[in-house]
């Protein structure tokens, strides 16, 4: 039985091996089955770590610089290959912009929506967060433009867009604006990305506040832009426009013949990403 314990303790300091001594001792007074079972429990700890360590998930170097060919962030090109900018050179500017960006989630304990008693978007009011924040890139765009990085002073310009959003009846962007468009009704509701928009889009074309005068938001209807229709929308080009495509890219997962539509979409220095999902699921790609 000495043999089965003697890589086990090899490595170990000699107080150690004294400690475990007894043990080695009660597992050889047991059954073979015991002893066994200790080699099968040791061998798969073992291959766990080896798949961990080294299994097929660890991508090779060269195989992860392709895949950091080209990243993109709402129009801004960062990350190149060793050709280029480094990986760490360009990272920091990466998420500098990335963290620069207004986020907007599920919350609690406001106060009612409409005539309902709910106090939360939890688990319905996803798409609508994501919609705001689409909204939000545009008016940080607008006002402050595309450039535009958090520091630790505080831009009063930057405050007033997230008040906007606010989740408190008076708020223009705010989730109670938001129902008290749409009806009582769509408490509790998930909303489509089409619906979201559309809700957004008539809160902002009924404002009068002064981040919100000068925007209108253009939503198309099967897929069609009709210039005629966005030239008059923006009052002779004196409003800016956000517009919104809506199309469904896919069933279950994106249709191939998307691909690289999307890659154009996103590379474009006006872009504003693209919003989807399924019920209690949202995103707002970037």
């Amino acid at each position: 039985m000495k043999s089965l314990f003697t890589g086990y303790f090899k490595d170990l300091p000699e107080e150690e091996k004294e400690a475990s001594a007894s043990t080695s001792a009660e597992v050889a007074a047991a059954a073979d089955g015991s002893v066994l079972s200790l080699q099968n429990v040791r061998r798969n700890v073992d291959n766990a770590w080896n798949t961990i360590a080294y299994g097929k998930w660890r991508r090779k170097h060269n195989v992860f610089e392709e895949i950091r060919l080209e990243v993109w962030l709402l129009g801004r090109f960062y990350v190149r290959t060793c050709q280029g900018s480094s990986y760490e050179e360009d990272c920091p500017l990466f998420f500098n912009d990335y963290s620069s960006r207004i986020w907007l989630t599920y919350r609690r304990d406001f106060s009612a929506l409409g005539n309902t008693q709910k106090t939360t978007d939890c688990g319905w009011g996803c798409m609508l967060r994501s919609a705001q924040m689409m909204i939000a890139q545009a008016l940080t765009v607008l006002h402050l433009g595309r450039a535009y990085r958090l520091t630790e002073k505080t831009n009063e310009v930057l405050r007033s867009i997230i008040k906007l959003f606010e989740d408190i009846p008076d708020s223009e962007l705010g989730i109670h604006k938001l129902i008290s468009i749409i009806g009582d009704d769509a408490v509790g509701q998930w909303f489509s990305p089409s619906r979201a928009m559309a809700s957004l889009r008539d809160v902002i074309s009924e404002s009068t506040n002064d981040f919100l005068k000068d925007v209108e938001v253009y939503l198309t209807v099967d897929n069609c832009i009709f210039l005629n229709e966005v030239e008059e929308l923006s009052k002779g080009w004196t409003k800016a426009i956000i517009l919104v495509v809506c199309v469904r890219l896919g069933t279950k997962k994106v249709n191939e013949c998307y691909i690289n539509h999307i890659r154009a979409i996103f590379s474009f220095e006006c872009s504003l990403g693209a919003i989807g999902g399924r019920p209690k699921h949202s995103v707002y790609f970037v």
